[in-house]
Order: structure tokens, then sequence, then C-alpha cells
């Protein structure tokens, strides 16, 4: 099942509401991991839910439609008590091109256990082959390293 984003929306003490929410998310994507890869998505932004189908939506706007743009998201820094037994080490955001109309995307996100990652996507046709796209990943790996003295 998909949840509207506004269910992300847990007050701190609904411990409850949230466990349940992690556990519906491990359990999929433990049955399933290559699918979140591919999927079109699982959150939805509530208006659209309640007053549209998705799939139609996509079909008619986004399948086979002219890309453009770029989808650059930050999730920001997120501190970690590291002496709670429960902490999060490693954090990657995603969301993969392939269901919206962005033909390149970058997401980030950072912990201070292991630092900042960045995703980047694109859609497979845009660029004509995978050494061209990973010459493109190198490229930006070295820009990132030198801006940031890594």
């Amino acid at each position: 099942g998909s949840y509207l984003i506004s269910s992300f929306d847990i007050a701190y003490n609904n411990k409850k509401k949230f466990w349940s929410l992690v556990e519906h998310y491990h359990d999929a994507i433990r049955r399933n991991p290559r699918a979140f890869l591919i999927s079109a998505g699982l959150l939805m932004v509530d208006q659209l839910a309640e007053y549209k189908s998705i799939d139609k939506l996509i079909t008619d706007h986004c399948i086979n439609k002219k890309r453009g743009g770029v989808l650059i998201s930050n999730l920001g820094y997120h501190a970690q008590s590291l002496n709670q037994h429960y902490h999060i080490q490693d954090m990657t955001f995603s969301q993969t091109p392939g269901s919206i109309k962005f033909t390149f995307g970058m997401n980030v996100v950072a912990t201070n256990e292991r630092g900042m990652n960045i995703d980047l996507s694109i859609v497979r046709t845009v660029i004509p082959d995978r050494n061209e796209w990973m010459a493109f990943c190198d490229e930006f790996r070295k820009v990132v390293r030198t801006f940031t003295t890594i």
C-alpha cells in the first residue's frame, strides 16, 4: 500500500504510528528490494491522491513524454546521538526521475556517522551509454571532492 505524505507528520510521542510506518517499508523493501529502484513511487501528495488516479496521471503526463529540468532535493544534515541503542548510521535518499517529468535528479542527505551521500539519477535514454554516465559521475565526484577538500 501507499502512504500519503501527510502520514509522515507523526507526533514525536506517537511511537505506535511511527513504528508501524517503519515496519511497512522495511517489510516491503525486504520482500522485493529492487522494486523500489524502478517503481513509480510509494509516497503520494495528498491533493493528487484525493482527486486523481495516480496511475492515469503518470500514464497520461509522464510515460513516453518529453522531459526536461533537474530535480534537486536536500534533506539536510541529521545528527544522531551515537550513544542511543538505535540510531541511523548511513542514510540514502533517492527520487528517481523514471516516473516523473525530470531528466536528472540529485538528492543529498547527511549524518554525523557516515557523512554526506549524494544520489544522482538520470532517465536511461538521455545519455547514449552507461560509460558516458559513469564519466559524468566521476567528474562530479572529482569536483565535489576538490570543492570540499575531501
